[in-house]
């Protein structure tokens, strides 16, 4: 099963994105624009809430994630580091290996 079909945002996580949230302890966060965060290291696969919306990160280190729970500013590092602008972005989806489930 495939988590994403691309980078697409959603109301709710697919309920692949459930199992993982389950799985991997989906956290909350100190922010009050990014609501929750999740990470699969084996998969490099990183999801954040943003207000209500889910948002997958495909292929992202595990040391950006760690540098994104250190940073003070989580809102900060994911917008300089994290969020693409555009169409594309470091860690798009829609160009990066999406993790099969």
């Amino acid at each position: 099963m495939v988590i994403v079909a691309g980078h697409h945002p959603r109301k709710s996580p697919p309920k692949g994105l459930r199992a993982l949230a389950l799985a991997r302890r989906l956290r909350d966060t100190r922010s009050s624009f990014i609501n929750r965060a999740c990470y699969d290291k084996a998969q490099q696969l990183f999801v954040v809430k943003l207000k209500a919306t889910y948002y997958p990160y495909c292929e992202m280190p595990a040391a950006t994630y760690q540098a994104f729970l250190d940073e003070p500013s989580m809102g900060k590092i994911y917008n300089a580091n994290i969020k693409g602008t555009g169409s594309d972005g470091p860690f798009d989806c829609r160009s990066h290996r999406v993790p099969q489930y």
